[in-house]
Formats: C-alpha cells, structure tokens, sequence
C-alpha cells in the first residue's frame, strides 16, 4: 500500500444511504437502504403488471372470513397480473407457493384492522415498497420517511405521488396531455390488480398527493 493510499479517507468511497427510524424504546436509529437504480425500479414495477401470469383453483377461492375476491377474478383459471391485497407484501415467487396452497387470491375488503392471514397480492404501499427493494412493507403514513420531497416538476420515473394514510402510485412518465401515467395497486375502476393507470396533474395535486423521491434511487 503506498504512503497516499494508507491515509485515504473512507468517506470518498460512497457509504450507504441512511435513514432514521424510531426504534420499539423510542429512540431513533440511523438504518442504511437498499440503492436501486430506476431503470430497476421499473423493472420490478412491470414484474407484477402483465407479465405475471399465475394459477388459481377452487381452494384459493373459498370462503374466508374478513376476505373478498378480486372482482376480475371470475373463477378457476389462468390470470395476469398481481392481485390487490389489503395490507399485502407478497412477491410473485411467494405468491405462486400460496396459490399452489390454500392460500387466498388478494383481498378487497379494506378494513381498518389490516392484513388478513392466508391472503396473497400487494396493495398500493406493499408495491412501492417492494420495487423499491425494501425488506419490509411500509404504509402510506410512513414511507415518507425513506424519502425525499421534491416538486411536481422534478418527478421523474420511479418516483412516487404518496397522499399519507390513504394512497400511493409510482411514477412512470407524464404523457404528451401533461397527464402522469403511472403504476399502482389499486381498486380503482374495479381493477384491483397492479394496474398502468393515467391520472390528471390537477386531480393528485388537489386530492392532496405530495412527490417523493426514494432516498435509494442510485440514478
């Protein structure tokens, strides 16, 4: 090791993204995030979209107290897309394993006391959370915290429009109307799936939606 090399600082040497985190005593912590490009991002964002395609049978459709079937689920087949699930973190290898079980195709019935066991999918905030590479799935109350705000003006792909405690949807691009095209799990429109949705810039900024870019976002 040469004379220079032996006295070089560290912190030349791109250390991890932090983020601060209340801990069960209180007491906040400093924890690193996973680095994702955006390109990736949205590699995973399409991963859940069309090109997901799964099996479901009777088992994954019986009754279930607290459950309701995604509406597009009409029965016993072969599907696309990642279902919608309330307070669902599932990946499409987990979910395959579920449907290969008894385990439940999503769930719409959106009650305030979370997630319902045996139930498979994402929701909106289990979606973003997972493109965005985290091991564990934030709600809409709490993944700004991973986040930094930024203008309308300054989205870009892979970044997200998040209305705390209600709504969160990925950004993919603004169309040539100025509408923002985006991915979301969502029941809107009775998709409840993962869904390539378009949404006017009006209609988020008044329903209360606020930009964010994940502190991860390598690019």
């Amino acid at each position: 090791m040469t004379p220079a090399a032996q006295f070089s600082s560290k912190l030349k040497q791109n250390p991890p993204v932090l983020s601060t985190v209340t801990n069960t005593t209180g007491s906040i912590e400093a924890k690193a995030l996973p680095s994702i490009s955006r390109s990736s991002v949205m590699r995973d964002a399409k991963a859940y979209h069309s090109s997901f395609t799964w099996s479901c049978s009777n088992k994954n459709l019986a009754a279930l107290t607290n459950w309701k079937k995604p509406r597009y689920i009409k029965g016993a087949g072969t599907y696309s897309y990642m279902p919608y699930c309330w307070g669902g973190f599932s990946t499409t290898a987990q979910y395959k394993t579920a449907m290969n079980n008894s385990g439940r195709v999503g769930n719409i019935n959106t009650p305030k006391s979370g997630h319902v066991a045996n139930t498979y999918g994402l929701d909106c905030s289990g979606y973003v959370s997972r493109c965005w590479l985290q091991p564990t799935k934030y709600g809409t109350a709490t993944i700004g915290t991973i986040c930094n705000k930024i203008s309308y003006n300054a989205l870009r792909t892979a970044d997200a429009l998040n209305k705390s405690g209600s709504h969160i949807v990925l950004f993919d691009y603004s169309d040539a109307a100025g509408n923002y095209t985006l991915y979301e799990a969502t029941t809107l429109n009775q998709y409840d799936r993962v869904a390539h949705t378009s949404r006017s810039v009006k209609n988020l900024s008044s329903g209360g939606y606020v930009a964010l870019s994940y502190k991860g976002i390598t690019n």
